[in-house]
């Protein structure tokens, strides 16, 4: 047995695997995909406790040159296990004296056992002949040291190589390997390089000297004080933000970094410092988000920001990789020296773009391809134009506050949204695309609200990211979105997202549709086949086909969409649950309304009393319904009892109130309590009456009548869709 001086009867494993400069790319995904396969194998193999004080504690640490895994807390060995082989039915493997059979000695044979060693077992009812064994528990390092190289062999990412005679491939050639169980060493090997107890610290700075690690639980202390490392990804980005912050205070200014690059910066550097960086002032004539996206696109740079304004210091910050007392000025002159380069190239840009205006590069986009078989750009922004004054036209119907204004100005905007996508800058910082035409449009003129919606029709640019309000900006995003998808889904061979992989970027700009309609009364469905229209030829399949893919596909995105808006902790049998009460997309924000509703109810009493009847109404008439005008259909000379005729009188009464106003608290409230006092005289009627009436007739009238009941409950939601009460009330508890 392992010994250890541990004083607890929890142990530390630790493995470092060592590497030539990984990928940042590989780097934002790798930890996250090992800290998942590691507590898989744990929870295999049987070694997370039922005590959650004690539960094994994984720590995925990354650096440019290393992945490790530390895991904390971990149990001595695993606990013994009962090996149990079923083998025959008794009836099969012993005779009429108890005697094992033919069937029981192959049995016996081909696990290498004995015959006498099977004894009879209740499994599910059936008798068999079983073996049992007490399996010891394996050595926890043994197992570790087997399985965990393994797992970071099987971690995935793009350009993985092979180098030298090995077989073995990954992100970048594996150099050394640490492998400590407390401060014992387990070895461990992947190809011909052995695990042992020494790492390397920071390339420069800690130099090519080995580094002894005594123990696992001191693996990123001894880095830190020793090798100029910060093993640790979220105390690197902790650093780097501080150090940003205050250097960026030094100058009177503040520093916005972006997600993206911080994180990217995070994966380049070991030992992180910041150098500040100065440009010429003239530079700051280009655009801002001109200057920004070259210094972070190209150079990895972070701007400066005066305080509280849009607009640029002429200063910029490097995160560099080791000390920078001594190298400072060598690091600050050399980056100024590329970045003036970069901005003299934007600036020339800049200067030719504005020889020209936006609507001067309409007939430019006929020659770059929208997508194949559905034309150019062009042909897409002649479509836009009729479809965003559509939408404009039904947002003013929507709200009579809003200026006839917006349908010319969603018309321009449509004809100059996509001419940025044909100039220098963009060509060359694509980032840009939308920005640059914001800015192009307001030198050239153009009214604000075109400017504006010319940038924000490409919201949301992320996941979470801020989705359009202006009225004209929402009636161009709108329709470049419905144009797209449609676009996309009318054609045979459809381009629809696979895995990981979504080329078009369907994903978020099926979710941003979503995000925007929720806050809107207008329909989707209004749109798509507008869009649809504009199509004309171009369509390959007709609209019911395409619709029906639109919706499944937009179904799917509906809880990310929902996420994105936040404020509403709902379940996913919520949203299906309103879903199917009627087509979401008709009416996106009265969807959200019924929705929020719904997610409020289930955690009342009143939820307990509608549910029952509800969910049994839904069952039997599998999701049929009729709404109250229709009650006039039911025979009342069919009736047989009077729980049908008190139901029938309560729904005629429920007819004579006004239709349920979403938008009106009290409206709804009258809907649920309508609801609640509906439900009572449903169970009623099934409790005295058989709605599967031998009498066709009455049945026929029975299912007419509970239908229009039906329908009332579905003005609300699918009840059948959710949890019974009894299994939200376990849950609860759990």
């Amino acid at each position: 047995m392992l010994e250890s001086s541990a004083s607890s009867n929890t142990h530390c494993y630790l493995l470092e695997v060592g590497t030539e400069e990984l990928p940042a790319s590989f780097l934002s995904t790798a930890p996250e995909e090992l800290q998942e396969k590691v507590q898989k194998f744990l929870a295999e193999a049987h070694l997370l406790s039922n005590k959650v004080s004690l539960q094994p504690e994984v720590t995925i640490y990354s650096t440019p040159r290393r992945l490790a895994i530390a895991i904390h807390h971990l149990p001595e060995r695993q606990p013994d296990s009962l090996l149990m082989l079923k083998g025959p039915p008794v009836s099969v493997g012993l005779d009429a004296n108890g005697t094992p059979t033919a069937a029981a000695h192959g049995f016996a044979k081909k696990n290498n056992i004995s015959a006498e060693q099977l004894r009879p077992l209740t499994i599910e009812g059936t008798d068999y002949l079983v073996y049992e064994q007490q399996q010891p528990g394996r050595a926890t390092p043994e197992l570790l040291a087997e399985a965990l190289p393994e797992l970071v062999l099987s971690l995935t990412g793009s350009h993985f190589m092979r180098w030298g005679n090995t077989q073995a491939r990954f992100s970048r050639p594996i150099r050394w390997i640490v492998s400590l169980w407390n401060e014992q060493h387990i070895p461990v090997s992947i190809e011909h390089i052995q695990s042992g107890t020494v790492s390397y610290g920071h390339r420069v700075l800690a130099g090519p000297s080995a580094l002894s690690i005594p123990s696992a639980s001191s693996y990123a202390q001894v880095l830190e004080q020793h090798g100029f490392v910060l093993v640790d990804p979220a105390r690197r980005k902790a650093a780097i933000l501080e150090a940003l912050q205050q250097a960026a205070a030094r100058l009177n200014g503040e520093s916005r970094p972006d997600a993206d690059l911080l994180e990217t910066v995070t994966h380049l550097v070991e030992w992180p410092s910041v150098v500040v960086g100065h440009f010429d002032e003239r530079y700051l004539e280009l655009p801002p988000a001109v200057l920004s996206t070259v210094m972070a696109a190209h150079q990895k740079y972070f701007s400066i920001y005066k305080t509280n304004e849009s607009s640029l210091l002429p200063n910029f910050l490097v995160v560099s990789n080791g000390k920078t007392a001594v190298a400072a000025e060598t690091i600050r002159a050399g980056n100024e020296r590329v970045l003036r380069a970069r901005f003299e190239d934007a600036r020339f840009f800049f200067e030719e773009d504005r020889k020209q205006t936006l609507e001067a590069r309409v007939d430019a986009l006929k020659g770059i391809t929208f997508q194949k078989g559905l034309g150019s750009l062009y042909d897409k922004t002649q479509r836009l134009i009729p479809l965003a004054e559509a939408i404009a036209n039904d947002l003013c119907r929507s709200d009579s506050a809003l200026s006839a204004a917006i349908i010319d100005h969603a018309k321009r905007a449509a004809l100059l949204s996509k001419t940025d996508l044909v100039t220098r800058m963009v060509y060359e910082l694509t980032e840009l695309q939308g920005e640059v035409g914001q800015r192009y449009a307001e030198l050239d003129g153009e009214p604000e609200e075109v400017a504006q919606a010319i940038a924000d029709h490409y919201f949301p640019r992320y996941s979470g990211a801020p989705s359009p309000t202006q009225p004209v900006s929402r009636a161009l995003s709108l329709a470049d979105k419905a144009d797209t998808l449609v676009a996309v889904f009318s054609q045979q061979d459809a381009k629809l997202p696979t895995g990981s992989k979504d080329p078009l970027g369907l994903r978020r700009l099926g979710v941003g549709a979503l995000v925007e309609l929720m806050d809107t009364p207008l329909s989707w469905h209004r749109i798509l086949e507008q869009a649809y229209q504009g199509l004309g030829t171009l369509a390959q399949c007709d609209w019911p086909t395409t619709q029906a893919r639109c919706d499944s596909f937009l179904r799917q995105r509906m809880e990310n969409a929902l996420h994105w808006v936040g404020g509403l902790e709902t379940t996913p049998h919520e949203i299906e649950a309103v879903m199917d009460a009627g087509n979401p997309f008709e009416n996106l924000k009265q969807f959200y309304e019924r929705l929020r509703k719904l997610s409020q109810l289930t955690a009342t009493e009143s939820f307990h009393k509608i549910y029952p009847a509800a969910n049994r109404v839904d069952r039997i008439l599998a999701g049929r319904t009729q709404p109250l005008d229709v009650l006039d259909n039911v025979d009342v000379s069919l009736l047989q009892h009077g729980s049908e005729h008190d139901l029938l009188n309560v729904l005629l009464a429920m007819r004579s109130q006004p239709p349920v106003h979403w938008s009106d608290p009290a409206s709804v409230d009258q809907l649920l309590r309508n609801m609640e006092a509906l439900s009572p005289w449903v169970n009623a009627l099934f409790e005295h009456v058989m709605v599967n009436d031998p009498d066709v007739a009455v049945k026929a009238n029975r299912v007419e009548l509970l239908s229009v009941v039906n329908g009332y409950y579905y003005q609300l939601a699918r009840f059948s869709k959710l949890i019974a009460p009894v299994e939200l009330a376990e849950m609860a508890t759990r």
